[in-house]
């Protein structure tokens, strides 16, 4: 099997995102649709980005019960109804704090 090593370069945003190009894209076969996972390492010169099998044992499932959702949404309508309270405002804080 031959391996093709690819260079690109990219930006990491104001908020740590960064986008992998289309070329390494194709030559890892990360799917358009759905999610991939990713291990990233720090090295000396920088980071070392690896792409994890689904069933990787790193993969933690998590799995939310019908009455903790049912509670949860309860408390997400409550807080809903409540006159102060701008939702927009709210998301778009609790986005920038992750």
């Amino acid at each position: 099997m031959n391996t093709v090593y690819l260079q690109e370069i990219t930006t990491i945003r104001e908020r740590g995102q960064m986008t992998i190009p289309q070329r390494i894209r194709e030559a890892l076969k990360i799917p358009i649709e759905g999610n991939v996972l990713v291990k990233i390492e720090t090295t000396k010169s920088g980071l070392k980005l690896e792409k994890l099998p689904n069933a990787s044992p790193q993969v933690m499932k998590k799995y939310v019960t019908k009455d903790i959702a049912e509670e949860k949404w309860q408390q997400l309508s409550e807080t809903a109804k409540k006159p102060n309270i701008n939702l927009t405002k709210f998301i778009s804080d609790d986005r920038k704090k992750h």
